[in-house]
Order: structure tokens, then sequence, then C-alpha cells
């Protein structure tokens, strides 16, 4: 569950689960609203990431279990 710790995670039934609709998908394959990892190149590492908002190619993102003061501008190239 999303900000939450790992030890509440739980299986469902696939009835239990419903799609988000995220709206119109970008031409780089991202919608806002969109989980995604994004590479951190200073840490060499993937965080977790909630899209916010996009503007000319980029997106804003929040990391998620993060404060908003990490909430950054980020490259498609350091998404996936």
């Amino acid at each position: 569950y999303e900000g939450y710790g790992s030890d509440e995670d739980d299986w469902v039934d696939a009835g239990d689960v419903r799609s988000r609709d995220f709206g119109p998908i970008d031409d780089h394959g991202y919608a806002v609203g969109q989980t995604v990892k994004v590479w951190d190149g200073d840490e060499e590492e993937w965080y977790s990431a909630v899209i916010r908002k996009a503007n000319d190619g980029e997106y804003f993102v929040h990391y998620i279990g993060y404060g908003t003061s990490e909430d950054e501008w980020v490259s498609p190239d350091d998404i996936t």
C-alpha cells in the first residue's frame, strides 16, 4: 500500500483491484498520477515516485516515503 511500510503488503483477489485512470499518456508513455521509478545518479539507486506535473518534456515527481522538500523536476531519461 502506498505510503505504508512493506510489512503492510498483502495479497488481494484480482476482483478487489481497480485500475486508476491516469488521464492522457504523453509521447514518453507517462501520465500525471502514475507511479514510476526515478534514477538518482548521485546515489546510483532507483526511487519510487509519483508524477505530480508534466511540462515541456519534464516531470515533477514526489518520492514515496519522503517529504515534499525532496520533490523535483526530472527528465524522462531518468524514469522507468
